[in-house]
């Protein structure tokens, strides 16, 4: 029976400059895709019904595009969400959308950082009637560059 002999790992000493170089490079686009690609990362979350519970989903952006939770409205009561990337060109308008046959009065509310679109929280009327749901105040690391800088 042969003896196995052990293999041993190179260390960084035994690498030469160009081997580590590609190693790190490696590494950080295995680690940091969106930032090495400049690839903007969104939750995401088809349209459905306020109420049911978000899923934890990364979607990446297209160039062009910004993070964005939607709200679909039937009349004044918020009824549907969505999340994901959309044109930037969209972010801050209405659009009518239909869901399982009705149709809603879309906005969409934008952010520009790696998943920044959070999910709304769902609200009841009671909660709104006392003040104690309120719309979340965006930051200003959240602004998406005007479409006159893309």
């Amino acid at each position: 029976m042969e003896s196995q002999g052990k293999q041993s790992v190179p260390s960084a000493q035994s690498l030469s400059p160009f081997n580590l170089l590609q190693c790190v490079l490696l590494a950080s686009l295995f680690f940091m895709p969106g930032m090495a690609r400049n690839i903007l990362l969104c939750n995401f979350s088809a349209l459905q019904f306020k109420d049911k519970a978000f899923l934890n989903v990364t979607t990446e952006c297209l160039p062009h595009q910004s993070c964005s939770t939607s709200r679909g409205l039937r009349g004044s009561e918020h009824m549907v969400s969505a999340q994901g990337c959309v044109a930037s060109t969209r972010c801050g308008t209405f659009q009518l959308v239909s869901y399982r046959g009705v149709t809603y009065n879309a906005s969409y509310t934008c952010c520009c950082r790696e998943r920044c679109n959070q999910p709304p929280s769902p609200d009841t009327r009671l909660r709104r009637l006392l003040g104690l749901t309120r719309e979340p105040t965006p930051s200003p690391l959240d602004a998406c560059p005007t479409p006159a800088t893309l």
